[in-house]
């Protein structure tokens, strides 16, 4: 081999060490002295020189070079950005178990803003990896890829079983690496345990207990315990006729959230606050009779629960009816009949974002939501309008224009 390093003077014994194993072809002195160069340490810092060294190392089979080496690539640092010479080089290191690696695939093959091909199934081959070595990102990984559903099946217990798995684990290991991430996490995870009944949770305390810390025992059993005061509470107040609890715990029983499902149950209770006026109730219990859930499917009785919601200018009431004529379900297709209702909802949440804006004034997280959901609102509503004929569209400005002639103008300015 020829000795190239040999007039590259170096500021220690080790780095000449290092320069002397090197020339001789010793892959992972190759590898330190590349990370040498890559940081100016102890010899002039030289990008190239570097690269070489990784490549030199990396194509002996060094894991830790390989990484580094895919790095670059990833990067475009040292040489052209290649994403596909990036993955070859992590996937040669993470066979080897590079946790670093692992992790990269894992990233790569899920986040679209990583600008590579999204594969959720090579991505699970890398998590399931990962989370072999006890790996807490490839934990917190694979319990996305539950809560999600994302090419396995969707479960919110093992998601949260995942997650806490994944948080106990960054925590023994003292990593730095989720720092930045870690309070969002925490938040997600508490977020998910509100969606278990109690049961769920203690099934997921008896699981975790080889693992489980005193911290997390903790969280896991107030969560348990505010489950069952809440659960315990709703029913308590529907049984007295609460027409909002008898609401809220039917949402409960029909999504299975902190409960059972019980499609049945959660007609039940709806029925009851639909019968005493809750707008709400009145445009659950039409989805019922919509889908067939709980209920014999029967499009009379929806569209007649969705109408009473309507009459007291409940948006999503107006949103259900949009589809109905917009898919045909229990009548005929009407693309007009359902932008109309479209844009009644429009307005209606107008109202309702606006006020809400004010009420959340100081939130500019929940600003950017509402204004978020206001624009998603107004595209989905203008494209519908412009498929419209043009007689059609001066027949709705004109049926419209007494709720808000400013807003009407507005959406169909440009169509």
């Amino acid at each position: 081999m020829l000795d190239i390093f040999k007039n590259k003077a170096v500021s220690d014994k080790e780095g000449q060490d290092l320069i002397d194993r090197s020339n001789a072809g010793d892959a992972e002195a190759q590898c330190l002295l590349a990370e040498r160069y890559y940081h100016g340490d102890g010899v002039s810092k030289d990008l190239d020189k570097a690269i070489e060294l990784y490549r030199l190392s990396a194509e002996q089979g060094y894991a830790r070079a390989q990484r580094n080496l895919a790095v670059r690539y990833l990067e475009g640092e040292g040489v052209v950005k290649n994403l596909d010479e990036a993955v070859k080089w992590f996937k040669l290191s993470a066979i080897q178990n590079d946790s670093r690696s692992i992790m990269y695939l894992s990233e790569l093959f899920t986040y679209k803003d990583l600008h590579y091909k999204i594969d959720n199934n090579e991505a699970l081959i890398w998590i399931r990896q990962g989370v072999k070595q006890n790996l807490s990102h490839s934990m917190l990984l694979l319990a996305d890829y539950y809560y999600e559903g994302l090419v396995v099946s969707q479960s919110i217990m093992k998601s949260v079983y995942w997650a806490t798995r994944g948080l106990i684990m960054w925590k023994e290991s003292g990593s730095n690496d989720l720092i930045n991430h870690i309070s969002g996490i925490r938040e997600s995870l508490e977020s998910r345990l509100d969606e278990l009944s109690s049961d769920e949770i203690e099934l997921i305390l008896l699981k975790l207990e080889p693992y489980i810390t005193a911290e997390f025992r903790e969280l896991l059993h107030k969560s348990k315990q505010d489950t069952k005061s809440l659960i315990n509470d709703l029913i308590s107040k529907a049984n007295s006729g609460d027409v909002e609890a008898q609401y809220l715990l039917a949402k409960r029983y029909n999504a299975g959230k902190k409960i059972g499902k019980n499609p049945a149950e959660a007609f039940r209770l709806f029925k009851q606050a639909a019968d005493q006026g809750f707008a709400g109730a009145q445009r659950e219990l039409g989805k019922l009779y919509l889908n067939g859930e709980g209920v014999k499917q029967d499009y009379q009785e929806a569209m007649k629960w969705l109408k009473f919601s309507i009459d007291q200018s409940d948006p999503d009431a107006m949103l259900e009816m949009s589809s109905l004529y917009r898919l045909g379900k229990g009548m005929m297709i009407d693309k007009k009949e359902a932008c109309y209702w479209e844009a009644r909802a429009f307005i209606q949440k107008s109202y309702s974002l606006f006020v809400d804006a004010i009420k959340n004034s100081n939130n500019e997280q929940r600003l950017d939501d509402l204004n978020s959901e206001k624009i998603n609102l107004a595209m989905s509503l203008s494209f519908n309008l412009a498929q419209l004929q043009p007689e059609e569209q001066e027949e709705l400005k004109s049926r419209l224009g007494i709720y808000d002639e400013n807003i009407i103008k507005n959406l169909f300015k440009g169509i």
